[in-house]
This record gives structure tokens, sequence and C-alpha cells, in this order.
């Protein structure tokens, strides 16, 4: 998840579509892929405790790279995916936006991974 922490240059609104327009690499310890996103959509999220507001909405395509077998179900599976989503959201106090969101179909249904308490309090290390 560290991965798809997103800066956004600027001064202005933080859940841009830009913040889509990115492909991220990812080592696993195992396999290396890329996860390609981009802009969907904008839309409204509110959570239990914590932040409120608008959201950047970018859809993930997974493209192996190395370290896989490419008859393996679950790279098959991933490859074959079109309505995988990520949810990013404003990191209260920074330029960020970070996941808020995920959704994957799997073959039991849509998973969906979502924060329910989505709050920022700078650690007492940074201050000093």
């Amino acid at each position: 998840m560290t991965a798809l922490l997103v800066h956004i240059g600027g001064n202005g609104a933080t859940a841009v579509p830009e913040a889509c327009k990115r492909t991220v690499a990812i080592f696993d310890g195992h396999t290396r892929y890329n996860l390609r996103l981009a802009f969907e959509r904008l839309d409204t999220v509110k959570t239990d405790q914590g932040y409120q507001g608008p959201a950047v909405v970018c859809s993930v395509k997974f493209f192996p790279v190395a370290g896989y077998d490419p008859n393996h179900f679950l790279v098959t599976y991933l490859a074959a995916q079109h309505d995988t989503e990520i949810w990013l959201a404003p990191l209260a106090g920074s330029r960020l936006v970070v996941p808020y969101r995920a959704s994957i179909s799997t073959p039991m249904g849509l998973g969906i991974l979502q924060a329910t308490k989505f709050e920022f309090a700078p650690s007492q290390l940074a201050q000093h």
C-alpha cells in the first residue's frame, strides 16, 4: 500500500485526476509487476471517524514483469481483470493522497478493502 502514496505538487486541490497518471513498480519478494493506474472519476468518501470529502478513483491494471509462472491461475486472473479500483484520499495537512479503498473482482464476488477510520496525526519525532 505504501507504493501508492502519491505526492501532488502545487498548492491547489490534492484529489485530482493527475494522481492516477502513473505506473507503480512493485516487487513483493518473489514477483515483479507493474500496477498501471488511470483516472476514472472523482467521488466523495465518508469514514466513521476522520476524513470526509473528495477522493480520486483510479482504475488499476496488473502487468506481470518477472519471477512469475505465466500459467499460474492467480497471474492470469489478475492480468484479465478490468474492474479493479483504488480510491486515493487526501492526507490532512500534506500534499499526499493515500489509499482509502481498494476493490477487485474475485471468484466469490467483489472484494473491498476500505478504511473505517481515516485520521492523520504527525508523530512527536517529526515535530522536533
